[in-house]
């Protein structure tokens, strides 16, 4: 079986709500198993984006935040076809 890629979604440039977005967008598309990196500058990101992801029924990996650039980067895949968020 052949694994999905992963898309990575630079929105280190865009403020809040952009990269929620963004990401919400981009995990529609996403093919089942497939992951997708997001870079953000955004605060708000840390508590937005995990958010979003419950609701979608996907898969948080991981989370890190880099201090020393304010850098926040998500690995989420997802698992099976994400509900529609409004």
């Amino acid at each position: 079986m052949r694994r999905a890629a992963t898309v990575r979604l630079d929105c280190r440039e865009d403020d809040c709500p952009i990269p929620v977005l963004k990401t919400r967008d981009a995990l529609q598309k996403l093919p089942e198993g497939g992951t997708l990196e997001v870079l953000t500058r955004d605060p708000m990101a840390t508590v937005d984006i995990p958010a979003l992801v419950h609701r979608t029924g996907a898969v948080l990996v991981s989370m890190s935040e880099d201090p020393d650039t304010e850098i926040a980067t998500f690995l989420i895949r997802r698992n099976a076809a994400p509900t529609p968020v409004k």
